[in-house]
């Protein structure tokens, strides 16, 4: 019961919490990403470094379900929560991570892997 207690409490979190809100709808979302990325010396000008940003997002809309907005928001969200637990990543790392621990065979909505993934890290 705890376990579903802090999925939960994490979950909120995620929707109430972060960056203070969505992203901004001036640039791409791929670009924001890298924005938000620029204070870990992320060059959010170069090219390569958007295209590999827009090619992570593309890889986890097929793999869970979510637009490619949704995606980046939440990881946005993530980001932050992390940071306020004293957690500094990426959220190029972020997305990697949530890669690299998709649920076999089934798609799953991003939003609700995000929580899980938000529990395994703050427990680390």
């Amino acid at each position: 019961m705890k376990l579903f207690s802090l999925a939960f409490f994490l979950s909120a979190l995620i929707s109430f919490n972060a960056f203070g809100g969505n992203l901004s709808e001036s640039m791409p979302v791929e670009q924001q990403l890298a924005v938000l990325d620029s204070d870990y010396g992320v060059d959010w000008k170069d090219k390569k470094t958007i295209y590999e940003y827009s090619k992570m997002l593309d890889k986890l809309m097929r793999q869970y379900e979510g637009t490619r907005e949704e995606i980046a928001d939440q990881t946005s969200r993530i980001q932050g929560v992390l940071k306020d637990s004293g957690i500094k990543m990426t959220t190029m790392d972020i997305m990697r991570d949530i890669d690299q621990g998709k649920p076999a065979k089934t798609k799953v909505p991003y939003k609700e892997f995000a929580p899980l993934y938000l529990m395994l890290k703050i427990k680390q």
